[in-house]
């Protein structure tokens, strides 16, 4: 038996948000799976030592942000079969339709992803 999410979960994703989100898990699943397979595609000369590590250290690097960004889209997924997504998981609030249309993974309200953003990069940085 399945359940939908509730009324006010399903319009605070607009009209294509778990099919934009799935797509995006696809689209990452299919991207990380090309960089694992032929890490050295992303650079053409293969007697330059210095220029094959760098391309090396970018698809890591590429394929990193790439699995966060995987994680963070099933995560807001979760939250729909949950019943929970729109709502901010810091402090519950509506997340403004507008954010989630142009960012439809967003768990976050913008002033609760603000401070979190700035104490991340506080910690980074050695202050506080």
């Amino acid at each position: 038996m399945s359940m939908s999410p509730p009324t006010y979960a399903r319009n605070r994703a607009g009209p294509g948000g778990r099919p934009q989100l799935e797509s995006a898990v696809r689209t990452l699943e299919w991207a990380v799976a090309r960089l694992r397979d032929n890490p050295s595609a992303y650079h053409t000369d293969d007697g330059e030592r210095a220029q094959a590590q760098q391309a090396r250290d970018t698809a890591r690097a590429l394929e990193r942000v790439m699995l966060e960004q995987q994680h963070v889209v099933a995560h807001a997924i979760e939250q729909m079969a949950a019943g929970t997504y729109g709502s901010c998981e810091d402090c519950s609030r509506p997340i403004a339709a507008e954010r989630l249309r142009i960012l439809p993974e967003a768990t976050r309200c913008v002033d609760c992803q603000g401070r979190r953003d700035r104490s991340s990069r506080a910690r980074s940085e050695g202050v506080g």
